[in-house]
């Protein structure tokens, strides 16, 4: 082996004489993983409308009550969040 050749010699190359490899930073894993939870998530979604018990409207009226529900849940919990802060506070 050349000097000349060890200069064009990349990361991966010396790792691999090594037997070692780089491994995948944490924000492409992660990625990878949404995509994978996202499409899921579509999918279970779709077949969930497919397959509802219910007309579409009636379908939609119910998600948009337990929507509005949880919305108001969310409210009420962060403003009891906030007045506890606020007293924990003074």
């Amino acid at each position: 082996m050349k000097v000349a050749d060890i200069s064009e010699l990349t990361k991966e190359d010396l790792l691999g004489k090594l037997g070692l490899m780089t491994v995948p930073a944490l924000s492409k894993r992660l990625l990878g993983w949404t995509g994978m939870f996202g499409a899921g998530l579509l999918a279970g979604a779709g077949v969930m409308l497919l397959f509802a018990p219910k007309a579409g409207h009636e379908t939609r009226q119910h998600l948009g009550r337990r929507l509005r529900n949880l919305r108001d849940d969310a409210e009420e919990f962060v403003g009891s969040a906030a007045s506890r802060v606020a007293e924990n506070c003074k």
